[in-house]
């Protein structure tokens, strides 16, 4: 009896296991490439930051807005904020904002994969007309493209490769039809011969194409390669300011 509630347990055990490791697999496939491509952002805390200036904290773009957020590390009568576009150095503005322990400012109508220059200081004012300020608190900021598709938009030269359902890895053009062809032919290149020993065996000459782990079409092993090659190469084919990532 205690042997049979033993094994009991370790079937329920191992399927949970398999029950979550499922579930994290589907969500691996569920996340966008731009989402699985994207590197965190600023940190947000002052270490690193000078004590004798404002810290940036913030550098965060939503649409046309660029938000900027600073801790100035100490009470300040007023912070001057300054930001400038790449391939415009002339046209640089600068604002005077409320003061106090730190702010948040938003720029509208920023320009996509546009690199903003920005600072921030803080002033005291000692009399009428004069003030005494910091040191500036320097960032830049490489805006997002203007997107038609999605986050997993291509680059002009390319297109989703399309290989199964969601698969946005974005190739040239003849390697997506090449997916669409070996899709076709799956089943003419399975090796019925070997199926009960080598589930989705293939034919000699064919392996598995591998573009996600569950991926067992049949393809030459030159396409299997290529296919590698351009999931390793995901990041760099997206309609994406390159520095996001």
């Amino acid at each position: 009896m205690l042997k049979r509630k033993a094994e009991i347990f370790t079937y329920m055990f191992m399927l949970g296991t398999l029950s979550w490791a499922i579930g994290i697999s589907g969500k691996a496939y569920a996340q966008s490439v731009a989402e699985q491509c994207k590197k965190p952002g600023l940190a947000s805390n002052v270490i690193g930051c000078s004590s004798d200036r404002p810290c940036i904290l913030r550098l965060r773009q939503n649409a046309k807005v660029l938000q900027v957020g600073w801790d100035g590390q100490k009470d300040y009568d007023a912070y001057n904020l300054r930001w400038s576009k790449s391939g415009r150095a002339k046209s640089q503005s600068q604002i005077e904002l409320e003061g106090g322990a730190g702010g948040i400012y938003e720029i509208s109508n920023i320009q996509p994969c546009a690199t903003y220059s920005l600072g921030v200081r803080g002033c005291d004012k000692l009399l009428p007309g004069k003030s005494r300020c910091s040191a500036w608190a320097t960032a830049s900021f490489i805006t997002q493209p203007e997107l038609l598709l999605g986050p997993d938009s291509c680059q002009k030269a390319y297109v989703w490769r399309a290989a199964y359902p969601g698969d946005h890895v974005c190739v040239p053009a003849r390697r997506h039809n090449q997916a669409v062809i070996d899709n076709e032919q799956a089943n003419s290149r399975r090796d019925l011969h070997v199926g009960q020993s080598v589930p989705d065996g293939c034919i000699s000459g064919y392996v598995w194409r591998e573009a996600r782990a569950e991926d067992h079409v049949c393809v030459t092993p030159e396409t299997r390669s290529q296919v590698q090659a351009d999931n390793n190469a995901k990041c760099e084919h997206l309609a994406v300011c390159r520095r996001h990532f």
